[in-house]
């Protein structure tokens, strides 16, 4: 509808009632009108805009998609980023490349670029775009494609920093921020990362300054307020490549970053402390098992006393969490302040995690430093998670450090439900 008005108001009022009798008669003919009109010199540069549209993590300013125009796709490898191929004006450039199907808007302080409807996404990524009998058949988007598009452009502008890059300099990459934060995300889909392979190991080098610079621009390890651009030009990492590569998932370029550097495996660094609680935290169970493979030790202790186990259960890793106790890893290790894989599971709530802990015979009544149990941390998470350790066999009266049982808690907080189940399984009546 947007199209056709656009139409409309280009034209004098004599012209009027033809363009109406002309006017396609659905949105696919619409859309498909517009692309024939797409100049032939810029087919190729619209369907790959279109792709990174319909892919984006988040919004693209007008500068980062105009700069996908500025690569070399028809380069082996990774896509070179040729600065002499900037628009001057990018707006322009974006416009004049996918004609009405996109639109302009503010967003805050930045200009971004949307589809001028929310059917134009529908279309492109139909199936019956593709189908040969269509002449304009060559801009449908594939997602596996798209991603793998947008994942190349992303490595290719890392590819092109050098540590010679500050806060000032970086200012000439309108790309870059969003490549650093997002290229993983395109490279999980599917068979993207095979497809990137090379550009991946080459950014992994930690003899080349690309790596260096990446984790500078931006760098999830740390937390969410810290993590992009904390010094003035880069810094040494905090961690080999080996660790990202395990907390970000990605088990062939671990693979090859082992073979390069096996010393690299217990290698201590980053937030998590080593590859294996890296792995562990993202619940990348391939990883885990390579790094096994190189005989790493699954008890090895990591932030806050931490083994492997303990951060499968933080971040309800279930897979993984099997898979480590499968190894042999202890059921009941104790973090720092002694809290065990059950208390951390039943604390965030993660039940079907807490249920295969029991079953695998997880110590029910184990005690943190403050002296609660996991029955204490079920307090206010619902019934169902009470009624799974009470079944199990948990003492409904134990007390901890203050003195508290889980009827205490559960009449504090004006449980009445919670206070009637444990009563059912003998909790003592608490004394006003």
């Amino acid at each position: 509808m947007f199209c056709q008005l656009e139409l409309l108001r280009q034209c004098f009022p004599p012209s009027v009632r033809r363009i109406l009798n002309e006017l396609p008669e659905s949105l696919d003919e619409t859309y498909e009108r517009i692309l024939r009109e797409i100049r032939k010199p810029n087919q190729g540069h619209a369907h790959r805009l279109l792709q990174c549209l319909v892919v984006a993590v988040r919004p693209l300013r007008v500068e980062e998609l105009a700069e996908v125009l500025a690569f070399d796709f028809n380069a082996e490898g990774t896509p070179n980023l040729n600065l002499s191929w900037r628009w001057e004006d990018q707006e322009e450039a974006v416009m004049s490349t996918c004609s009405s199907l996109v639109v302009i808007v503010k967003d805050r302080n930045s200009q971004v670029v949307q589809f001028s409807h929310f059917s134009v996404k529908e279309f492109l990524t139909a199936n019956r775009l593709a189908e040969p009998i269509r002449d304009v058949s060559c801009y449908h988007v594939r997602l596996e494609a798209a991603h793998t598009i947008l994942a190349q452009a992303c490595l290719g502008v890392l590819l092109r920093l050098d540590n010679h890059v500050d806060c000032d300099s970086i200012k000439s990459f309108p790309l870059a921020l969003y490549a650093a934060q997002y290229w993983p995300t395109h490279a999980r889909i599917e068979t993207v990362s095979s497809r990137i392979k090379d550009g991946m190991e080459c950014l992994f080098d930690a003899d080349k300054p690309h790596f260096t610079t990446w984790l500078w621009i931006y760098n999830e390890d740390r937390d969410s307020w810290f993590r992009s651009m904390l010094t003035i030009c880069p810094q040494k990492p905090e961690a080999v490549p080996l660790y990202y590569a395990a907390r970000l998932g990605f088990r062939d370029l671990a693979e090859h970053l082992i073979a390069k550097h096996p010393e690299h495996v217990n290698a201590t660094g980053g937030y998590e402390r080593t590859p294996m609680h890296a792995a562990a935290s993202g619940g990348h169970t391939k990883i885990l098992s390579l790094l096994i493979e190189h005989s790493i030790d699954v008890e090895c202790p990591g932030r806050l006393g931490l083994t492997a186990l303990h951060l499968t259960t933080q971040n309800g890793k279930l897979e993984a969490g099997q898979f480590l106790l499968d190894c042999g890893a202890n059921i009941n290790a104790r973090s720092q302040y002694r809290n065990t894989p059950l208390i951390y599971a039943t604390t965030r709530g993660f039940i079907e995690y807490a249920r295969m802990l029991l079953d695998r015979g997880a110590a029910i009544d184990a005690r943190c430093e403050m002296g609660t149990t996991a029955l204490h941390r079920a307090i206010g998470r619902g019934t169902e998670v009470m009624r799974l350790f009470l079944e199990h066999g948990a003492d409904v009266n134990v007390r901890d450090g203050s003195g508290r049982t889980p009827s205490h808690l559960a009449s504090n907080r004006g449980d009445q439900e919670a206070v009637e189940l444990l009563s059912a399984y003998g909790a003592e009546a608490v004394k006003k």
